[in-house]
């Protein structure tokens, strides 16, 4: 996952193996929020996956109730 910097420059993102940043935002002496961003995807993602389940749970919920004013 790219930081801000490299997404925006089209840079290849890659990360120290001795600091928080990545190479590009070290050389231009700039905050680097690669952790930040991946954190953050990780969970929209988290929240996505849970909203799916919630929609499907719903949607078997209202199938089971179809089914019971059909039998009515």
């Amino acid at each position: 996952m790219p930081c801000t910097c490299c997404f925006r420059s089209g840079k290849k993102c890659l990360m120290s193996a001795d600091s928080a940043r990545c190479s590009e935002c070290i050389r231009a002496k700039k905050s680097c929020d690669s952790t930040r961003v991946a954190s953050s995807l990780m969970n929209l993602m988290k929240q996505e996956k849970k909203l799916e389940n919630d929609e499907d749970e719903a949607s078997e919920d209202l199938l089971k109730l179809h089914e019971e004013m059909a039998a009515l």
